[in-house]
C-alpha cells in the first residue's frame, strides 16, 4: 500500500500532477537563480565596500601627513627667530590663534632651560624641571622629529607632543589637541556610519572618535592578530570591532610616522544593499513564477488536456455500447498519433467481434462432436480397466514367485559368501577366531563359542569366542558345565537347536548364558577322532533360529570340521617347533657365551678381531687382567675367585654401550671392543669401569682389598687388522700390570 500524503484528487488528476511538477521545477529554478544572484551581489558588495574604505583610508593618510607637515613647518619657521625678542613671543601668540590645534608652544635651549613659552590655556610644559631627561628633548637634540602618544591633560583632552630641533639652537616643541587633529584629518561620510581611527606600530590607539579607547592596546584583539598574521599592515576583512560588533575593516599604513589607519563599517550596513536587492529579486521571481504557471496551465490545457478529455469521452461511449466512434484530432504530434491508434483499435475491435461470433457457432458444433467422442472413450476405458485388472492379478502372482526365487538365490549367495570367507582363512593361528567371527556376522548371532578337548579324559576348554558386546566367560569351563555338554554330545543330529528357558536342568554355564540375555542356541558337535572332539555354540537373544539358518550351518559344518582339525594339527606342530627353537637358543648361547660371566667367549672374540678396522671410524680395544686372582683362589678358595671374576664382568657390562663387545678370553683376562670410539672415549670407559667396580664392592667382603684390574688401551689405524690393535692394547695392559707389581713389592718392603 502506497503512502499518500496529498489529497486524493491530486493522485486521480494528471493535470494537477503535471502542474505541480512543473510549478515545483520552475520554483526550484527561480530560487536557485535568486540564490546565485544574492551570492554574487553579496560578494560584489563586499568588494565595493573594501574599495570604498581603502579610498577613505588613503584620503585620511594624506590628510594626516599634510597636517603634520604644516604644523612642522610652522614650528620650523618659528625656530629661525630670536627667542628672546618680543616680536618672537608676539608671533608665537599669533600662531596659537591661527593654528587652533596648537595648545602650547615651548622653546628650550641646549641646557634644558625654557627660553620661550606661550599657551592658549593652562600651561603644561612651561614649568618642566626634567626637560633634559625627557625622550622628546633627547630625540630633537639628535636632529630627529619626535611625535608622542596621546597624553591626557588636566581638562580631559588628549594631546600629541611634536618636537623638532631649532635652527638657532635648542628644541621647539608644541602640544597638539587630538580632537582638533581628528576633525581636520578624518574623512567622514554623511551617508554611511563609517568609523576611522589610528593606531601606532606597537598596537596602541592613538586617535579614536570614542575617547575611551585612546591609549588602549589592541594587541589582544582580533584586528591586531589578523594584521600580524597577514604580515602586511594593508589588510581587509571581517572582524569584531572594539565595541564588540561585527564590522568590515580595512587598514592602511603610513610611512612617517609608522601609524596604521583603520576604517570600519558595520557588516549589517554591508549586507543592507544585498538584502534589498534580494527582496526586489524575490518579488520579481514570484511575479514571474505565477505568470509562467498561469501561462503553462493554459497552454497545457490547450495542448494536452483537451485531447485527453476527448479520448476519455470516446472510451465512455464505447463502454455504453456505441460502436461508430471516430476521434477528430487533426494533429501530427504524439496525441494525434494516439488518437489515430484509438481509431484503428476501435476498427479492429469491431472486426474481432464479428470473427468471435463466427467462431462461437463453430465451437458449439465442435462441442457436440466431442461429447459424442467422450462417451465412446468412456466405454473403451471401462473395457481396458477390466483387462488391466486381470493382467495385474497375473503379474502379482509372477512377482510373488520371483520374490521367492530371489530369496532362495540370496540365501544361496549368502551361503556361498560364507563358504568363500571360510575358505579364505589361511592363518592357522587366528583361523578359529576368524571362523567364529564370520559365523556370528553371517547368522547375526550375539555369541559364537568353540569348545574343544584334546582327549577323551580331558575337559572342554574355550578355544575361540566371538561376541557382539563385552561378555564375561571363563576361559575354562567349570566341571558342572560338562554335564550340559554331555546332554547333547551323543545326539544323533549334528546340529541341535536349544531354547535355554525350556531346559529341565540349568547348570552354571547355562545360567551364565541367560544372564547375558542369550535365549536360543545352535549346537554343532564334531568328533574328529575318538580321543578328541569339539562343540560349536551359536547363541542369540529372543529371536529363534530359522530352519534356513540351521540348514546354512549344516552346509558349512564340513568346512568347520576341517578347520578345527587343521587348528589342532597346527597347535601340535607349533608346540614341537617352539621346543626346537628353545633348544637351538640354548645351544647358541652355550657356544657364544662364557658360562661363568655371561660375556662373549674367546671364540666370538677371535672371530671379531679377524677383520680390519674401518677407514672412516676408529675402533678402541681395551685389554683387562685381574690382579691377585691366584692369591684370592689360594687364600679364600675358588668360589671367591669366581665371585671376583663375575664382579669384574658385571662392572664391564654396566660401563659399555649395547653396540660394544665385552668378552672373557682367559681365566683372568677380558677384552672390550668399542665401535666408533676415539682415545678420549676409551679412557672414559676405563675410568667408568674402575668407578663402577669400586661402587659394587662390599667393604665387608674379604676380597675387597685384593680387587684390582690392570687395563691397556689402543686405538686402531684406518684399515689396520684388529688383531694388531689388540696386541698393542695387550702390551699396554702388561705394562700397567708390571707397575702394579712394583708398587706391591714396595708396599711389602
Amino acid at each position: 500500500m502506497r503512502l499518500r500524503v496529498l489529497p486524493p484528487l491530486f493522485y486521480r488528476s494528471l493535470r494537477m500532477r503535471m502542474m505541480a511538477w512543473l510549478g515545483t521545477l520552475l520554483l526550484v529554478v527561480f530560487i536557485s537563480m535568486a540564490f546565485l544572484v544574492f551570492i554574487f551581489l553579496r560578494v560584489r558588495q563586499e568588494s565595493l565596500w573594501n574599495a570604498y574604505l581603502q579610498d577613505l583610508n588613503h584620503e585620511t593618510v594624506s590628510n594626516v601627513e599634510s597636517f603634520l607637515s604644516v604644523y612642522e613647518r610652522v614650528l620650523r619657521s618659528l625656530s629661525v627667530l630670536n627667542p628672546e625678542d618680543e616680536r618672537t613671543a608676539s608671533f608665537t601668540r599669533q600662531i596659537l590663534r591661527d593654528y587652533v590645534a596648537f595648545k602650547e608652544i615651548v622653546w628650550v635651549d641646549d641646557s634644558g632651560k625654557v627660553v620661550l613659552h606661550q599657551s592658549s590655556g593652562e600651561a603644561v610644559m612651561g614649568n618642566l624641571f626634567t626637560v633634559r631627561q625627557s625622550v622628546w628633548f633627547q630625540a630633537a637634540l639628535r636632529g630627529e622629529r619626535y611625535l608622542s602618544s596621546a597624553q591626557p591633560s588636566h581638562d580631559g583632552d588628549f594631546l600629541l607632543l611634536m618636537a623638532i630641533p631649532a635652527e638657532n639652537g635648542g628644541v621647539i616643541a608644541g602640544l597638539i589637541r587630538v580632537d582638533v587633529f581628528l576633525n581636520r584629518v578624518l574623512t567622514r561620510s554623511k551617508d554611511y556610519p563609517i568609523l576611522t581611527w589610528i593606531i601606532k606600530e606597537n598596537g596602541e590607539v592613538l586617535a579614536h572618535p570614542n575617547r575611551a579607547w585612546i591609549r588602549s592596546s589592541v594587541q589582544e584583539l582580533p584586528l591586531w592578530e589578523a594584521v600580524k598574521r597577514n604580515g602586511n599592515p594593508a589588510w581587509s576583512g571581517r572582524i569584531t570591532s572594539l565595541e564588540g560588533g561585527e564590522v568590515l575593516a580595512v587598514t592602511a599604513p603610513m610611512q612617517e610616522p609608522a601609524w596604521v589607519v583603520v576604517s570600519e563599517v558595520p557588516f549589517q550596513q554591508v549586507r543592507k544593499a544585498s538584502l534589498q536587492a534580494i527582496g526586489v529579486l524575490g518579488a520579481g521571481v514570484l511575479v514571474l513564477f505565477f505568470g509562467l504557471t498561469y501561462w503553462s496551465r493554459w497552454y497545457l490545457r490547450l495542448l494536452v488536456f483537451t485531447p485527453l478529455e476527448q479520448l476519455r469521452q470516446a472510451i465512455e461511449r464505447w463502454k455504453q455500447g456505441e460502436r461508430r466512434i471516430h476521434l477528430s484530432i487533426d494533429r501530427e504530434d504524439e496525441l494525434g498519433a494516439l488518437a489515430n491508434a484509438f481509431n484503428g483499435m476501435f476498427e479492429q475491435i469491431k472486426t474481432r467481434e464479428t470473427q468471435l461470433e463466427e467462431r462461437n457457432q463453430a465451437l458449439e458444433l465442435e462441442t457436440a462432436r466431442r461429447k459424442h467422442a467422450m462417451l465412446e472413450l468412456q466405454r473403451m476405458a471401462e473395457q481396458l480397466e477390466e483387462r488391466v485388472r486381470v493382467r495385474t492379478t497375473e503379474l502379482e502372482q509372477e512377482i510373488a514367485e520371483r520374490r521367492q526365487t530371489e530369496q532362495e538365490l540370496r540365501l544361496n549367495l549368502e551361503r556361498l559368501s560364507l563358504l568363500n570367507r571360510l575358505l579364505q582363512i589361511h592363518d592357522p593361528e587366528t583361523s578359529l577366531e576368524q571362523l567364529c567371527r564370520e559365523l556370528g556376522q553371517s547368522l547375526k548371532a550375539s555369541l559364537v563359542m568353540l569348545l574343544m578337548r584334546e582327549h577323551a579324559s580331558a575337559r572342554m576348554e574355550v578355544r575361540a569366542v566371538y561376541s557382539m558386546r563385552e561378555m564375561s566367560f571363563p576361559e575354562r569351563l567349570d566341571p558342572q558345565s560338562d554335564v550340559f555338554m554331555k546332554m547333547f554330545y551323543g545326539n544323533s543330529d549334528r546340529i541341535v537347536p536349544v531354547t535355554l528357558s525350556q531346559l529341565d536342568t540349568q547348570p552354571p554355564f547355562v545360567a551364565g548364558l541367560m544372564n547375558e540375555n542369550i535365549e536360543h542356541l545352535l549346537l554343532l558337535h564334531q568328533i574328529p577322532s575318538r580321543s578328541s572332539g569339539s562343540l560349536l555354540i551359536v547363541g542369540r537373544g529372543d529371536q529363534p533360529f530359522t530352519p534356513i539358518e540351521v540348514q546354512t550351518l549344516e552346509i558349512v559344518s564340513g568346512g568347520i570340521q576341517q578347520m578345527v582339525e587343521l587348528a589342532l594339527l597346527y597347535a601340535s606342530l607349533n608346540d614341537e617347533l617352539s621346543e626346537r627353537r628353545r633348544i637351538e637358543n640354548i645351544l647358541v648361547y652355550q657356544n657364544t657365551r662364557d658360562s661363568l660371566t655371561g660375556l662373549y667367549n674367546r671364540r666370538m672374540f677371535e672371530e671379531r678381531i679377524s677383520y680390519r678396522a674401518p677407514h672412516h671410524t676408529p675402533v678402541c680395544i681395551i685389554a683387562l687382567d685381574l690382579d691377585h686372582l691366584k692369591r684370592v683362589n689360594d687364600t679364600f678358595g675358588h668360589l671367591k675367585g669366581d665371585e671376583y671374576i663375575r664382579l669384574v664382568a658385571q662392572a664391564i657390562q654396566a660401563s659399555i654401550r649395547s653396540e660394544d663387545m665385552a668378552a672373557r678370553v682367559g681365566g683372568d683376562e677380558f677384552v672390550v671392543i668399542l665401535n666408533d670410539a676415539d682415545e678420549r672415549a676409551g679412557e672414559a670407559v676405563v675410568e667408568r669401569i674402575q668407578e663402577t667396580l669400586q661402587s659394587m664392592l662390599d667393604p665387608d667382603n674379604p676380597i675387597a682389598d685384593w680387587v684390582r684390574v690392570s687395563m691397556g688401551l689402543a686405538i686402531s689405524q684406518p684399515g689396520e687388522p684388529l688383531l694388531e690393535t689388540f696386541r698393542r692394547a695387550d702390551s699396554a695392559m702388561y705394562t700397567q700390570k708390571q707397575h702394579h707389581r712394583i708398587e706391591d713389592s714396595a708396599d711389602v718392603f
